[in-house]
């Protein structure tokens, strides 16, 4: 800061100017922070099903070796009806997920 001081602006910066200075990149920082988490936690809200049904959500957490699987379900109060997990060997991405959704599926049957 006390070079961009010299050389953009041909001056000199006091230590209360430099001070000043990161204050405010400072607060300006942690409030775009502040606007995009606001976003993404706005954006990945968990919504309840009609009244009378259920929803089922499953993941995936995938390690080095295997990956976990996990299915949860919770009627229209938010209330947890049932979850299960199952550890699954190693494989793609997408075969992960459609195991996933297949395990939801069969356990909410």
């Amino acid at each position: 800061m006390a070079r961009n001081c010299v050389v953009h602006e041909g001056k000199l910066c006091g230590v209360q100017e430099l001070a000043s200075r990161v204050g405010k990149l400072s607060d300006d920082h942690w409030h775009a922070w502040q606007q995009k988490n606001a976003l993404v936690q706005e954006k990945y809200v968990w919504k309840a099903p009609p009244n009378g049904k259920v929803k089922v959500n499953v993941d995936v957490a995938i390690r080095d070796q295997f990956a976990v699987i996990a299915a949860l379900i919770r009627d229209s109060n938010g209330v947890v009806k049932g979850s299960t997990f199952e550890k699954i060997k190693a494989v793609q991405p997408l075969e992960r997920e459609v195991a996933a959704a297949k395990l939801g599926i069969e356990y909410a049957m």
